[in-house]
């Protein structure tokens, strides 16, 4: 082959696998509630604002257009506006969260320049219950729950996740860098369920008034509701291994891209251990080549580095094993071994979460001289928690799992992927004493939709949509206008056991005009104990047995 030629060759070669490598590596994908393509219904999204004001304490404003931060106190009592918002971040898979940018578009602008400062909250609100004095409030079937302090505060984290200058210009948008906040959500240990943030003026209770107003997600404007920016690396899929007599064979696949790729894939970084799983605070550092050296000797916190792809095309196979890709470091006969996947950008980024590597994409394996002492995970799904009861399962196509991390998280039962994007509650999911999550598939329920049934221990009952796939209504509540209900009426609800569902298509002789779940307490004297059938479809109560007192 001429050279002028083979150069055109090896170009060409080049530029196809360039064209045929997976479409991903760091992606970017802005959260916005909109209607116009391409549409995001943001299912799971909220924004309020709360005032301080006599008469408003415990007036809500989640319907409104704007949302208001205001700092002010006329010497007869503070009169200061918060803002809290929520983003829907079901969209984005599994990943690791490189930024996260908040984005308010500003209307009205204080006078002066103030400092707002963003806290992640810490704990449940519904957008149209929030007030000043409470965080879940209005609705008859939930008895109000106020915040810890008025005005959100003990709601929300104490420390600043960070600081704006609002300037004086109107029609400007402010941003926040929340990157911390996010990748709490998509790793920890134990991951933070998403209660999303609040704006408060860094000095309150000025005077004279000081105050800015935003556009909320029912602003006229779409392009101006409020808006998050993520840019992540998704973990692998599909990771699997395969144990043999002194190797073990590791395959994975590289998902679709979620979002708008701005630094396609490197390929993967290989991390090994023996006896116990990698550590969570475990993560590469980015921007750095961790190299594979001989027996062993080249670490990153607790794992032993085995492989480190960095090609035109990423490879989806790595073979442990002294003939194979780590030959100078190969596993041993009857002993357990865990391997942890990251995936890489071009940059040297890693889809871990800041110092956080619980929600990379991990499997276990012993290699033997035998079929018989050869043994492995079909797969491994992370929660980043402790579990509270055995999985809710319907054979074939979901398991759902609680945890005490607050979060209900969907796996397919044959290969582990996520069904949707983890759930936040109020509490730790499940009764106390541990019980499995009711699973009713969507053939046979009154619903029409796949859906389990949470007794937790916020002492609230939850209807969750539990669709399979990318569809933005799983994870929603599939009652109302009331997202979860208090079956008692009483301030508390120490729930004994899983819910139980009596499903009408597969029952005889029943006069119910749909499913009904039913939930029992324990609330220490009998006659504070309840069994109560509720109407699965709108959660409305049937009907109550209170224990007599003995």
């Amino acid at each position: 082959m001429a050279p002028r030629a083979r150069i055109h060759f090896l170009f060409g070669l080049a530029l196809l696998l360039a064209l045929t490598m997976p479409a991903l590596g760091r992606e970017q994908k802005i959260l916005q509630k909109k209607t116009s393509a391409p549409a995001d219904p943001q299912v799971r999204a909220a924004d309020s604002w709360i005032w301080q004001t006599a008469g408003s304490t415990g007036s809500n404003f989640g319907g409104t257009p704007t949302l208001h931060v205001t700092s002010f106190d006329p010497g007869t009592g503070g009169q200061n506006q918060r803002t809290l918002v929520q983003f829907d971040l079901s969209s984005i898979p599994r990943s690791g969260i490189k930024l996260a940018t908040l984005k308010l578009f500003m209307n009205s602008a204080p006078s002066v320049s103030r400092n707002y400062d963003v806290h992640r909250l810490i704990n449940l609100w519904v957008e149209d219950e929030v007030s000043w004095d409470n965080r879940l409030n209005l609705l008859p079937e939930v008895p109000t729950t106020a915040w810890t302090t008025v005005g959100g505060g003990g709601d929300f984290s104490g420390a600043v996740t960070a600081t704006t200058a609002s300037g004086t210009t109107i029609n400007v948008t402010l941003s926040w860098t929340v990157t911390s906040d996010i990748q709490l959500y998509f790793g920890g240990s134990p991951p933070s369920a998403n209660y999303g943030a609040i704006i408060v003026d860094s000095v309150e209770s000025a005077n004279p008034v000081q105050g800015a107003i935003f556009d909320s997600k029912e602003g006229p404007t779409e392009a101006n509701h409020p808006s998050l920016t993520v840019e992540f690396i998704q973990q692998v899929t599909g990771l699997a291994a395969v144990p043999g007599n002194g190797q073990i064979a590791l395959s994975w696949s590289y998902p679709a891209a979620a979002g708008i790729v701005t630094s396609v894939t490197r390929g993967v970084l290989i991390l090994r251990k023996a006896g116990s799983p990698i550590a969570a605070t475990t993560v590469p550092t980015d921007g750095t080549v961790p190299t594979r050296n001989v027996v062993c000797s080249n670490t990153v916190g607790d794992g032993v580095v085995v492989f480190n792809s960095s090609l035109i095309t990423p490879v989806t196979t790595f073979n442990d094993s002294g003939t194979g890709d780590n030959p100078d470091c190969p596993p041993a006969n009857g002993t357990t071994y865990y391997y942890k996947v990251f995936t890489r950008d071009a940059a040297d980024n890693y889809s871990a979460n800041g110092a956080d590597s619980s929600f990379a994409a991990e499997i276990m394996a012993t290699p033997g001289a035998t079929a018989s002492t050869q043994q492995a995970a079909v797969w491994m799904a992370p929660t980043g928690a402790s579990t509270l009861a055995p999985a809710g399962l319907i054979p074939s196509t979901m398991a759902v799992v609680g945890s005490n991390s607050n979060l209900l998280q969907g796996f397919n039962p044959s290969n582990g992927t996520d069904i949707f994007a983890p759930l936040s509650t109020g509490g730790a999911i499940g009764p106390a004493f541990g019980a499995r999550l009711p699973v009713v598939e969507a053939g046979i329920n009154s619903l029409g939709v796949p859906a389990t049934f949470i007794p937790n221990q916020d002492n609230l009952l939850y209807a969750v949509d539990t669709t399979p796939g990318a569809d933005p209504s799983a994870g929603r509540s599939l009652w109302s206008p009331i997202p979860f209900i208090n079956p008692t009426g009483l301030t508390t609800n120490n729930f004994g056991a899983g819910a139980g569902v009596f499903v009408k298509s597969i029952s005889t002789g029943s006069s119910l005009p749909r499913d009904m779940v039913i939930v029992g307490t324990r609330n220490g004297l009998n006659s504070l104990n309840s069994i109560v059938g509720i109407d699965a479809n709108t959660g409305i109560k049937n009907w109550s047995v209170n224990g007599s007192a003995l």
